[in-house]
């Protein structure tokens, strides 16, 4: 056990501290602990890389512990009237791809790393979390960017790894 992957569990247990703040209405302290667990992102993947501790947990865990916090917040801020729920459909269904392609690759033994359009479309998506938390109207235009990136960076990852389908 080190530090970059106790960040990620630390991330995955503290999920439900956010979205209890969230449904309880405080706004201001859900949006603060989504973006420390979200920067708890960056720092576990730095420290992995710095001090020599990336490791095969980590490389499934990180990515988990990203898609369950962002799922959880947009099914949640879906449920509350604050996300449209065909956004919400369209990144869930992204991330359940990429997920299963690197499982696919995994049995091949060819890793799947995430991609710079990958990690941009988790940053805005992110700040589009954020937005919405508080319930500002143009937190619907990010998420609709958000959206198209994690088409695009789906499809992208689709056809940069297609000869895993041979």
């Amino acid at each position: 056990m080190n530090l970059p992957n106790m960040l990620c569990y630390a991330r995955i247990i503290l999920i439900p501290v956010f979205l209890f703040y969230f449904t309880m209405g405080m706004n201001h302290v859900a949006a603060l602990i989504f973006i420390i667990l979200s920067l708890t992102d960056m720092f576990d993947g730095y420290l992995a890389r710095r001090f020599g501790q990336v490791t095969t947990t980590g490389k499934f865990l990180d990515p988990l512990a990203d898609k369950l916090l962002v799922i959880s917040a947009l099914v949640y801020l879906n449920a509350a009237g604050k996300a449209a729920a065909w956004m919400v459909l369209l990144i869930i269904a992204r991330e359940i791809t990429v997920t299963g392609l690197r499982a696919i690759g995994s049995a091949k033994s060819k890793i799947i790393s995430a991609s710079h359009l990958g990690k941009l479309k988790t940053v805005t998506q992110i700040i589009a979390v954020c937005w919405l938390i508080f319930g500002l109207d143009f937190g619907y235009w990010i998420l609709l960017i958000a959206t198209l990136m994690s088409v695009f960076s789906g499809l992208h990852y689709l056809y940069k790894n297609r000869r895993l389908f041979d």
